[in-house]
């Protein structure tokens, strides 16, 4: 039996979003305190874009950069745990280890659940114009938490 169209773009988006989890734990090693956050926000406004074409929708930038610091602003703890992690790696050794290994670990449960917000709303008949932030927040926070577990289980940060 063949598969819904709907099935075929939920799987096309989820591959859209593992695909730029990898490159999250990528962003996560940019050795340099806030330049590995403007790699990550690079990184998921790509990964929106893809969304975004997969969906047949428009796309914007600027929406794209202002959606995202709004989502991430949603989750203190996310917010916060990310600033510390990127500033450890201005300590030699250890803080820049930690620092990137936990810059990853984060990036890639951030890019899973923002991908996953994103590609709901999406699939509702949702827009970047539409998407409203405080309505998404408490799936984007279960989808955070859902990205952590999918992060640690993933080989990426194991091989880095």
């Amino acid at each position: 039996m063949p598969a819904t169209p709907a099935l075929d773009k939920t799987t096309a988006a989820d591959q859209i979003i593992n695909k730029y989890m990898a490159a999250s734990a990528g962003a996560g090693m940019v050795p340099v305190p806030l330049l590995d956050t403007a790699t990550l926000t690079g990184v998921q406004i790509k990964m929106l874009h893809g969304l975004t074409v997969l969906y047949e929708l428009e796309f914007s930038v600027p929406i794209a950069k202002t959606l995202l610091s709004t989502l991430a602003a949603t989750s203190f703890r996310y917010t916060f745990g990310r600033t510390l992690l990127s500033f450890a790696k201005a300590i030699p050794l250890l803080g820049q280890l930690t620092g990137s290994v936990g810059m990853g670990l984060l990036g890639m449960a951030s890019t899973y659940a923002t991908g996953k917000a994103f590609s709901y709303h999406f699939e509702q008949g949702g827009t970047l114009h539409n998407f409203d932030v405080k309505a998404m927040s408490q799936y984007y926070q279960q989808q955070l938490e859902k990205g952590q577990e999918v992060a640690r289980q993933s080989d990426v940060i194991h091989e880095a």
